[in-house]
């Protein structure tokens, strides 16, 4: 993804609570990742539409398939697999993630659905 992209989308972390699970450095500043949606090591394009912003902890959850998004963008989380203490970093499952103000910037529903194609989480 081009660096104007990243820093578009790295504002804030999208699925935990920004104040409660962003890795802290340099002096207290927030760190966030860019996450591939659609791996591109699958074929998913290198494309801010196929990133999300997430934590460290949600980053390694999201490419393990233990948590994903709903065609809404509300949070799922394996709650069979994902440790108490893990899920409690997390908005309550089925809540909407913060989505950039920008709808071009947006997640493209198709990435989360091929994502989800994968999700471990009890199928509802």
């Amino acid at each position: 993804m081009a660096q104007s992209q990243v820093t578009a989308t790295l504002s804030t972390a999208q699925v935990t609570d920004s104040h409660r699970n962003i890795a802290m450095r340099d002096g207290g500043r927030a760190e966030a990742q860019a996450a591939h949606i659609w791996f591109v090591a699958d074929g998913g394009p290198d494309i801010v539409q196929n990133g999300l912003a997430l934590s460290a902890t949600a980053h390694w959850l999201f490419d393990r398939h233990l948590i994903g998004l709903d065609d809404d963008f509300r949070l799922l989380v394996s709650h069979n697999k994902v440790p108490a203490e893990l899920r409690n970093l997390f908005p309550s499952s089925g809540e909407q993630i913060r989505l950039p103000s920008d709808p071009t910037l947006r997640p493209r529903k198709e990435f989360v659905a091929i994502h989800r194609e994968r999700f471990v989480g009890v199928a509802a």
